[in-house]
Formats: C-alpha cells, sequence, structure tokens
C-alpha cells in the first residue's frame, strides 16, 4: 500500500507518460474508494492480530524454557544429593548391600558413584 508521499513520488516520476498517468488516477480512485480501504484496515488488523500472537507465543515459550530449566535443576539436585548420601554412607563402611536397600539403588549404580 502507498502512502501519501509515494504517491507524490509516483506522480513526479509518470508525469507527461499517458499510461502512467492514467494508472495514478486508477490507483487514487482506489485509495478513496470504502471497500479497498476496509480491506487495508482489515489487513492492518490482521497483523496486529499476528503480532499480538506471536508476541503470547514467544512468552509462553519462554516460560516453558523456564519451567524446564528449573526442573532439570530440581533434578540435577536430587541426583547430586543422592552421591552425597552415597558417598556418606561408603565412608562409614556401609555394605553395599544396605547403601542399596536404603537408596533404592542398584550395587552397579552405587559402584558407578563411588569409582
Amino acid at each position: 500500500m502507498f502512502n501519501a508521499e509515494s504517491f507524490k513520488e509516483l506522480k513526479r516520476i509518470v508525469k507527461g507518460n499517458k499510461d502512467g498517468e492514467e494508472v495514478m488516477s486508477e490507483m487514487e480512485r482506489l485509495a478513496l474508494e470504502e471497500g479497498i480501504i476496509g480491506l487495508y484496515d482489515y489487513e492492518k488488523e490482521q497483523e496486529k492480530i499476528i503480532r499480538g500472537l506471536e508476541k503470547e507465543w514467544k512468552e509462553e515459550a519462554k516460560e516453558e524454557g523456564i519451567q524446564k530449566g528449573i526442573e532439570q535443576g530440581i533434578d540435577l539436585g536430587r541426583k547430586e544429593t543422592i552421591l552425597n548420601i552415597v558417598n556418606n554412607l561408603h565412608k562409614l563402611n556401609i555394605s553395599l548391600e544396605d547403601i542399596s536397600k536404603s537408596t533404592g539403588l542398584s550395587i552397579s549404580e552405587i559402584n558407578n558413584m563411588i569409582s
């Protein structure tokens, strides 16, 4: 869609060219026609809606990313806590079988943690 300045610029460019001047006259007529103006307004409204949705989707994605990060941090904290417990029990000479019973970990998992 042209704005007033571009209409002026186009008029200057086509001045003296019969076909160009006819095209400009038709463009000016269409620009003033209510149905055409309504279409332009509709397109502008659609663009606003799309921009609003894009912004909303970006916010949702950001919030999902933050939530995922929090969950990953909690999971990592749990794993570190279990690792510390296993290592502390091992240092107290608690048997691997008893560590396994108290933590729910397999002896293989415990061996991987204390090595």
